[in-house]
């Protein structure tokens, strides 16, 4: 991964610019560097940070590890069909990016996206970018969606979204059949890998309230 530099509002413009470094913003990084492309990744945080920030202590990839490679590389592991932790994919995430010398600018935040004299302008923390195409790679799941139901909840009942879930143990405390009705489990909308995968099966910790029902997931 190369080094930050200071971005400027100069005449130059690259062939492309893909905003997310993540699974998908990488793998197209590395595709535009193998065919010469100039180009630029911004990150508003560091590489995989909706995996480093939005993920549950628990996680597991849903696809085996000799599915979960990024482009041109093959898994040569010991365990092919078990799945990366959390922490075990941003680390795959960072040695691809290491490897391939991918130009990663970290920490990098575009706040405006406009069309300039035939090319993009793009405004970030840093300074301005002019490029040809832009590739946005940040992802449509890291913001929470509730569905509309949740706001018909008793507000004594404690609600969290996915995004904002690391184990049970952050959770508060409270019986169902108390005046004071709270949840140790995250009450997840959705039956796809945030809901199951994120619920603990802790038999130990009875009285609280969870589920994993139909509808909008974050």
């Amino acid at each position: 991964m190369r080094s930050s530099r200071k971005l400027n509002g100069s005449a130059d413009v690259l062939d492309a610019v893909v905003v997310g470094a993540g699974w998908a913003g990488l793998g197209v990084s590395y595709r535009l560097a193998r065919r010469g492309l100039r180009h630029s990744v911004l990150e508003r945080g560091r590489i995989g940070q909706t995996w480093r920030t939005q993920r549950w202590d628990s996680f597991r990839m849903n696809t085996p590890n000799v599915q979960t490679v990024m482009p041109g590389d093959r898994y040569e592991g010991p365990d092919p069909y078990g799945v990366h932790t959390r922490d075990q994919f941003v680390a795959l995430l960072e040695d691809f990016a290491g490897r391939n010398g991918l130009p990663i600018e970290a920490d990098t935040a575009v706040s405006e996206l406009a069309q300039e004299n035939g090319a993009y302008r793009l405004t970030t923390s840093h300074g301005t970018l002019r490029a040809r195409n832009v590739i946005v790679a940040s992802g449509n799941l890291n913001c929470p969606v509730r569905p509309i139901s949740s706001d018909a909840l008793p507000p004594d009942i404690y609600q969290i979204d996915a995004s904002g879930y690391r184990s049970a143990a952050h959770l508060p405390g409270g019986g169902v059949g108390g005046r004071k009705r709270s949840i140790r489990r995250p009450d997840r909308g959705g039956t796809g890998g945030s809901g199951p995968d994120g619920l603990p099966c802790d038999p130990s910790r009875r009285g609280g309230s969870h589920g994993a029902t139909g509808g909008a997931t974050s």
